[in-house]
């Protein structure tokens, strides 16, 4: 029987990674693939099979990278929740008003939430998890909800935010930047590119604060 190490790198070929790739390169190509399939068929009508298959390798290969099925969608929304969170920490080292941070933010917000691992956060219903990985997950979205809120108080005492409340705020620019992962195409009438004008013109019409 051939070892874990062994069947690791087999596993790698067949997914088409680079011999020189690390343990986390190659996972994350797994999981970019568990992704997708999570968000074509849903977590509940998709496999470890599934993804094996459309990684080309066997099922036991696939635990080398991850431990089980609720394993894998938590990793792929853990990735989404990150790279959400190092956006606004971005923009909080680049400085500026708390209007030009959000605008920073959301312009980019828009192009990740169609990206594999950033549908996975609108489109993977949370029932489907378990319990540890349902309560991690929402902290993750509470700790990124309270970050926006800091921004746009921060705009709101600089000025350059209406007063509003800030979580109602947040909530409604997170729910409105997320929903492009719902409907957005790559064939559609619109890129993402001018999607995101149109919303970012929703945010700085509705957000930014009248002249006096």
């Amino acid at each position: 029987m051939s070892n874990p190490s062994t069947s690791g790198r087999r596993a790698a070929r067949r997914i088409g990674v680079d011999q020189g790739a690390d343990f986390e390169q190659r996972r994350r190509i797994i999981l970019r693939e568990a992704a997708r399939a999570f968000n074509e068929k849903g977590v509940e009508n998709t496999s470890l099979d599934d993804i094996a298959a459309r990684l080309n390798v066997t099922k036991p290969a696939l635990y080398h990278y991850v431990s089980s099925k609720d394993e894998f969608v938590s990793l792929c929304l853990a990735q989404a929740m990150e790279d959400n969170q190092r956006l606004l920490e971005e923009a909080g080292q680049r400085g500026g008003t708390g209007l030009e941070q959000l605008i920073y933010i959301f312009e980019r917000w828009v192009q990740g939430v169609v990206s594999d691992f950033g549908r996975s956060i609108v489109l993977v219903d949370l029932r489907t998890l378990s319990d540890a990985s349902r309560r991690e997950h929402r902290k993750a979205q509470r700790q990124l909800l309270r970050s926006v809120e800091s921004i746009i108080q921060r705009g709101i005492e600089d000025g350059s935010v209406r007063r509003c409340s800030p979580a109602v705020m947040a909530l409604s620019l997170i729910g409105l930047f997320n929903s492009p992962a719902r409907w957005y195409r790559e064939d559609g009438g619109l890129s993402i590119e001018e999607i995101a004008q149109e919303l970012m013109a929703l945010l700085t019409n509705g957000v930014a604060a009248s002249p006096e």
